[in-house]
């Protein structure tokens, strides 16, 4: 492809791409205003509403629901509907395709629009469809936008399926100013939609934007790029480098001040709570963008460097700029780890995110321009070759610089000086052992290089950034307050409250209530209620009691050991603090004691001063929360990097809490000096970090010892990684180079044999990588899964048999399909024990359905699912009588394997179903995948590298020999000696040496006979020009002395002038004979050259001159002023002269003016001499035979000086070769060595 067709190209897909961000921005921002936005959900919900209606109006449906006449597949695909169905009976619920509501079935009438309501999980939109008179109906539900109260990875921007609201629109059922009215297919409204001014508007913007924009952004480079390079071959290389990096920097800024704010702060790529750094870059997308500009600056120092013509300083230059490259990329790999959120856990490739995908590719980058760069300064350090010289260019700045650095920022930078070190000595041997760069072996070895150093920055990195959570998981803990805690009870106040005062108000008095009263109210059975019911919540991580009094008199206890009502004021006064809960104080008492108490006042009018107090005191030596991650808030949940420590508590020496798998003592023995905070200790295995809080209180924070196998998993991840990424690379370089027609791809793919052996080995590794991974990934989750449906099989069974002895003890009986009719307390306070020893919830449910009893009540209470069962187990439990089912199911998010059991009485009537919902599933199959990634990935990269070194070492074994094998053929001449190849080994290769020596020795043969055939035929054509040039002169010899005797005989008077014109004539022919054979024999043997250094100028000088004063002859010289030597004979070398300029000569018509050009010219180290004329040329069918000797195209002359010429030209290791051209005239072309005196 031309140049001019590659621009054309570029500015197309410029223009391509700008109207295409342009269009999509136009409609990503039109998209998000609510005018547009209450048309389209019309439309989706116009779409969606006749199959509901038809469906809930489907009484031959119905029918087969309410008799269980569908299969289990026939069932599952109303399940599957973007929509739920429910089917009443009597106003009962009696099956439901979908529970994540059960509509109250008043609350919508028959035939009338779609009604709107808002449950704790999110709007729904509400059709219904009544059977005549016999007591059935169905309600259809669409979920229109999820909003569960809860923010966390589980629960946020949820997307209904079959009609969606965004978040950021507002729904109401009235309207108001700028809102936007929804009708169902009558034209009725069913609700309104307006900006919500409390959500942050965020454009939609379709993919194909950004992708505009990067390919703007890529060819912008790319021109800018191709202008700088033009420009630095035509002028300044330092002006024009500075003016490349100032272009680079207005780019940037203006992709930052037209785009930054009004696009890309919409992705969270550009959010600054996932990286930030205040020196360079506010963001990781900020800083993805200026390592792609860096990168582009780096190819073009690595094309166009050095900038200046002087030695010295280049290499002052080139050191500068290399210890500081390696600093700065040091310096942005640890804080690309310390600075940000992004998870490099490797150990857990499910943690790894989009995030750490793009902060892996800019560590590749900014390693990839930092070599770039490298390679550049060291070879122009390189350049004297010397090894001593070239380590003092590189150490000797390093130190100076390291120590400024250090000085500077108050600590040693040893790990760039190890970088600058490790690259230099890398790079020398790399030169010294001739290894170029794009090789598979130097290929092989930067990856190495690359990976190890990336493993140890990214291991101490990441082990520095664990001791600073470290301090932060020990200084939290030593603050005893639980925010969740806080945040979660004032729900459980105001519901505590607001029962209370609903008993209250249950008395039949318009007057104060006295005390007396009060005690019938306040049973103690009413709040072991309250307290069981926090026991079976988040607060199970607390002991609870419950107090009750009237003014300052105890009314009710859940426990004997009752407070006096002033302790409790007197806490809350003196040692209370104020929490995030209104009542709620936090109590420390400074001996080591803390709890919470709340003071909650009973809002009633027909009490006064009655308060209810709450105690909350945490259990020593507590295991980690069992409380869902689900119903947890991102900003109230502990950071996932604490999850890896164990941690424990002492007060006044004595352990007082712990958790994780380290056994703590329980007296205290780790130590801290009393000027210090901090202590650090290793004991059993662990690294302790130890923070005395005060004279009292310590906290210490524990995690496992990193072993060696750590970094070693780093560096297997990261030679993978940077592997991958090496191959996009070159990729993408013969991919460009391939659209510009500066590679043919079929070529490029023809390499070496080497290169083809290197590459299948290498491709069969990854290729059985991939294949194995694959493999194993599919075997260990269907073996996983297996195994844990095994387990919750035989842990639900477990639970049901217990629960069978809890019933059978309590007589519980006569349960029908609505709900029991017998208490289940004890089977509610069995269940909460059986939660906890096998550390799951547990979920009770009616033979109707419906939620009885559950050891995680919360999920319920919050509305995140109904009351419920799923509507496929209950399918399976009803209408099929399975005995047990296991299923996947889903809260939001939220994935987890859910098993069912039915419990039956002795009469085998079903009492309730158990179900256990096991919600650490996917997390556990995520590690345990996760460990065998790694360990593979450990594995197949010591296999790789391993391969290949081995696939470099045998393709060496086996192109070796194949390249002396051609080497030798380069050798081979015809009239030498030819060496065979000696080869020990009896393999292919042997064999093929075997066939070459056999064909060297007939090759051989075949030239001695060649020999011998042209030395005969050379003699018999030299015998026959002989006998015709000897020939020629013998004939007018006889002709003459035939005349001769005939005037003898006749006795003629002018005998005697006819005697000496005869005898004249016979001594010209004699000379001429004499002649012809000097000339054969200076032929054939030439006379010793007698070499010495001649100058051509002189020569030819010398040599026109005595052509000078021919006639109608113009003869020309053009000379270089400088003398110009040659080793060669001196006459030989006026020979050659003087026969091609007698050719010339010869050549040129006697009716024309002649013109003959001699120039020489000092080329390279050569000398160039042509030699011209105008004469008539040579007929194409002659000029292979101008150098032949017998050949000439003269009447006269035996054809043999250009022979002559030929020879001594070559004798003299020049070329000599004519260009003609008929009618117009001939130029020869001489080429001579220059002696070396003169080449300098």
């Amino acid at each position: 492809m031309k140049i001019s067709h590659k621009y054309l190209l570029l500015i197309i897909l410029f223009i391509l791409a700008l109207i295409s961000s342009l269009w999509a921005y136009r409609n990503g921002t039109l998209a998000i205003k609510p005018w547009v936005q209450a048309k389209h959900i019309e439309a989706e919900l116009g779409a969606i509403e006749p199959d509901i209606r038809t469906h809930i109006a489907d009484e031959i449906m119905v029918s087969k629901l309410l008799t269980d006449s569908y299969t289990f597949d026939e069932f599952k695909k109303f399940t599957v509907l973007p929509y739920g169905i429910v089917v009443y009976e009597n106003d009962s619920a009696v099956m439901w395709t979908n529970n994540s509501i059960i509509p109250v079935q008043a609350k919508i009438n028959a035939g009338t629009a779609p009604l709107l309501i808002t449950e704790s999980n999110g709007s729904y939109i509400l059709f219904r469809h009544d059977f005549g008179n016999s007591g059935i109906s169905t309600i259809g539900f669409l979920p229109i936008q999820f909003e569960y109260g809860i923010h966390n990875k589980y629960l946020t921007n949820i997307k209904t399926e079959g009609l969606h609201v965004p978040s950021y629109l507002h729904i109401s059922i009235r309207p108001t100013d700028f809102t936007f009215p929804v009708h169902d297919l009558s034209g009725a409204v069913i609700f309104y939609v307006s900006e919500d001014t409390a959500s942050e508007v965020t454009a939609n913007y379709p993919a194909l934007l950004y992708i505009g924009f990067l390919i703007m952004g890529i060819i912008c480079i790319i021109l800018l790029f191709d202008i700088a390079v033009y420009a630095a071959q035509n002028f300044n290389k330092g002006v024009v480098t500075l003016l490349f990096v100032a272009s680079l920097v207005l780019l940037f800024l203006i992709i930052k001040v037209a785009f930054y704010h009004v696009l890309f702060n919409q992705l969270e790529l550009f959010d600054p709570h996932n990286y930030a750094s205040s020196g360079f870059a506010t963001s990781l997308g900020e800083l993805v963008i200026k390592s792609i500009l860096f990168f582009a600056f780096a190819i073009f120092f690595y094309r166009q460097f050095p900038f200046v013509n002087s030695t010295r300083i280049n290499k002052i230059i080139s050191v500068l700029i290399f210890v500081f490259t390696g600093w700065v990329f040091v310096h942005f790999f640890n804080g690309m780890v310390l600075d940000s959120a992004i998870s490099f856990n490797i150990h857990n490739f499910f943690s790894l995110d989009f995030f750490s995908l793009a902060a892996f590719i800019v560590i590749a980058i900014l390693f990839l321009s930092f070599l770039l760069i490298a390679f550049r300064c060291l070879n122009i350090i390189w350049q004297s070759k010397k090894i001593n010289q070239y380590a003092v260019w590189i150490l000797l700045p390093t130190i100076i610089i390291s120590i400024i650095i250090s000085v500077l920022r108050n600590h040693y930078e040893v790990q760039f000086i190890v970088l600058v070190a490790l690259v230099a000595i890398v790079y020398l041997f790399t030169q010294t052992r001739r290894i170029a760069l794009l090789s598979f072996p130097s290929l092989l070895l930067w990856l190495l290089v690359s990976s190890g150093f990336s493993a140890l920055l990214l291991s101490k990195a990441i082990a520095q950034k664990s001791e600073e959570n470290k301090r932060l998981y020990a200084i939290k803990k030593s603050n005893e307050k639980d925010a969740l805690t806080e945040y979660l009870f004032n729900e459980e106040q105001m519901e505590i409250g607001r029962r209370l005062a609903l008993q209250i108000s249950s008395l039949e008095s318009a007057e104060l209530i006295d005390k007396g009263m009060l005690h019938k109210v306040f049973k103690p059975g009413l709040l072991n209620q309250f307290r069981q019911e926090l026991q079976t919540s988040y607060f199970k991580k607390y002991d609870s009691n419950i107090f009750i009094y009237k003014d300052d008199s105890l009314l009710s206890a859940t426990t004997n050991k009752v407070p006096v009502f002033k302790k409790l004021k007197e806490a809350i006064e003196y040692n209370g603090e104020y929490t995030a809960s209104p009542n709620l104080y936090f109590i420390n008492d400074n001996t080591g004691n803390y709890y919470y108490l709340a003071d909650i006042p009973v809002l009633q009018n027909k009490v006064e001063n009655v308060n209810v107090f709450v105690e909350l005191i945490p259990r020593r030596y507590n295991s980690r929360s069992l409380y869902p991650e689900l119903l947890i808030d991102d900003d109230l949940k502990v950071p996932g990097s604490f999850d890896q420590f164990n941690y424990a508590v002492y007060y006044n020496n004595n352990l007082v809490e712990r958790s994780g798998a380290y056994s703590y003592p329980i007296m205290d023995v780790f130590y801290v000096d009393k000027e210090n905070e901090f202590a650090e200790e290793t004991i059993n295995g662990y690294k302790h970090l130890v923070y005395r809080v005060n004279d009292i209180k310590k906290v210490v924070v524990s995690d496992a010892n990193r072993t060696l196998l750590e970094p070693v998993s780093y560096f297997s991840f990261l030679f993978f990684f940077y592997l991958i990424f090496t191959f996009l690379v070159i990729g993408i370089d013969v991919g460009v180079k391939m659209l510009s027609g500066k590679i043919d791809i079929y070529k490029w793919l023809d390499t070496t044999l080497q290169n083809k052996i290197q590459v299948s080995v290498i491709s069969l590794i990854i290729l059985a990588f991939i294949t194995l991974g694959v493999a194993t990934v599919i075997y260990i989750t269907n073996q996983y899964n297996i195994s844990h449906r095994d387990g919750l099989l035989t842990k639900i069974e477990a639970v049901q048999t217990n629960l069978d002895l809890v019933i059978n003890d309590n007589r519980i009986v006569n349960i029908d399909r609505k709900g029991t009719d017998a208490p289940l307390r004890k089977v509610s306070n069995r269940i909460n024990e059986l939660s906890e020893i096998h550390d799951m919830d547990i979920n009770i449910y009616g033979p109707g359905g419906g939620l009885l009893v559950s050891s995680q009540p919360d999920i319920f209470n919050r509305g995140l699912i109904s009351r419920n069962m799923n509507p496929l187990a209950f399918f399976k439990m009803t209408c099929e009588k399975e005995t047990w089912y296991i299923q996947n199911e889903h809260i939001g998010n939220l994935k987890y394997l859910s098993a069912y059991v039915p419990v039956l009485s002795e009469g085998g009537e079903v009492m309730f179903y158990l179900n256990l919902p096991y919600f650490a599933t996917e997390q556990n199959l995520r590690q345990e995948i996760s460990s065998f990634l790694v360990a593979l990935i450990n594995v197949y990269v010591i296999l790789l590298v391993m391969a290949g070194i081995i696939a470099y070492l045998v393709s060496r074994s086996i192109t070796r020999p194949l390249a002396a094998i051609t080497g030798t053929f380069k050798n081979i001449k015809l009239g030498t000696k030819n060496e065979p190849i000696f080869w020990q080994h009896n393999d292919e290769i042997g064999l093929l040496v075997n066939e070459y020596n056999k064909m060297l020795q007939e090759l051989e043969q075949s030239a001695n006979l060649l020999a011998r055939s042209e030395r005969e035929s050379a003699w018999r054509d030299m015998a026959k020009q002989v006998a015709h040039e000897i020939k020629n002169p013998l004939t007018p010899m006889r002709l003459s002395i035939q005349h001769l005797q005939r005037a003898l005989q006749s006795d003629q008077d002018n005998i005697k002038p006819l005697t000496e014109r005869v005898s004249r004539t016979l001594l010209e022919q004699i000379d001429n004979l004499s002649f012809i054979a000097s000339e054969f024999s200076n032929f054939a043997v030439m006379p010793k050259t007698q070499n010495e250094s001649v100058c051509l100028n002189e020569i030819i000088e010398n040599v026109t001159a005595l052509f000078n004063e021919t006639a109608h002859v113009n003869l020309e010289t053009h000379l270089v002023s400088e003398h110009l030597f040659v080793w060669a004979d001196k006459n030989q070398m006026i020979r050659v002269f003087n026969n091609i300029l007698k050719n010339a000569l010869q050549a040129i018509p006697d009716d024309k003016n002649g013109n003959i050009v001699i120039e020489l010219e000092h080329t390279d180290d050569k000398a160039s001499i042509s030699i011209s004329d105008n004469g008539a040329g040579i007929p194409e069918s002659y000029r292979d035979k101008v150098f032949v000797p017998n050949f000439t195209t003269k009447s006269s002359g035996m054809g043999i000086g250009l022979a002559i010429t030929k020879n001594i030209v070559e004798s003299a290791n020049g070329f000599i070769w004519f260009e003609s051209e008929e009618d117009k005239g001939t130029t020869f072309y001489i080429e001579l060595p220059l002696m070396k005196m003169a080449a300098e």
